[in-house]
């Protein structure tokens, strides 16, 4: 029969050699997360410091002094109307005489040589007007101003010129200096109501004074 006694050294052994066995807990079983939850623990919202919970004092506005009662502008009422006065009318330019008529048109750059023998003849501007009027040629109207016309084959400048005045008979040497005839075209106005001139100077003025009497008696004439 075996000897199952055990020694205490053997005992004490056993007991430091004891393998050290935990006990396993029993599995807890979790509960099923949604997806559209937090996988993360949720955070407890973090607790007010004691300064953020203490409101500092802001600072004491100033009163506001009672601002005085608005007062309104009473605009200033406009003058009456004064009804404009009914602007006269303009006066109407007079109209122009035949005398003025005849010098408006004579002063013209291209009757400069016909005024130049109509100026030595002595006759007021209506009295050449008149006359004008009435005739078609130089000499009829040199006849209806009281002068006879004389025509000689020529006549010399220079030679006329010291015939000048009372003694020699000539009141007036009116000579024309045609560049484009090459020739000098006199006309003598002489005391004795005579006129003396050549052919050429009797037809270049006879042309001169049918141009002139067109525009006086035509809208040619016109002023503007």
């Amino acid at each position: 029969m075996e000897d199952t006694r055990e020694f205490p050294r053997d005992a004490l052994r056993r007991e430091l050699f004891k393998p050290n066995i935990v006990p396993r807990k029993p599995a807890i079983k979790k509960p099923a997360i949604s997806p559209s939850r937090t996988t993360g623990p949720a955070t407890a919202p973090a607790p007010a410091s004691a300064s953020a919970m203490t409101k500092a004092p802001g600072p004491v506005p100033s009163p506001t002094p009672a601002s005085a009662p608005a007062t309104t502008k009473t605009p200033a009422s406009a003058p009456p109307a004064v009804p404009a006065l009914a602007s006269a009318p303009a006066a109407a330019a007079p109209a122009e005489t035949g005398p003025g008529r005849f010098d408006r048109i004579l002063s013209r750059p291209e009757f400069k040589p016909l005024k130049a023998v109509l100026d030595r003849l002595g006759k007021d501007s209506e009295t050449k007007n008149a006359a004008l009027i009435t005739t078609n040629t130089y000499q009829m109207f040199l006849n209806k101003l009281g002068y006879s016309v004389t025509v000689v084959k020529q006549i010399h400048e220079q030679d006329c010129y010291a015939r000048l005045g009372p003694a020699g008979g000539i009141r007036a040497v009116v000579p024309l200096h045609d560049t484009i005839g090459y020739r000098t075209l006199v006309t003598l106005v002489n005391y004795d109501s005579t006129v003396t001139t050549t052919p050429q100077a009797t037809e270049y003025y006879d042309a001169q004074l049918a141009a002139f009497k067109t525009q006086l008696m035509s809208r040619t004439g016109n002023a503007g």
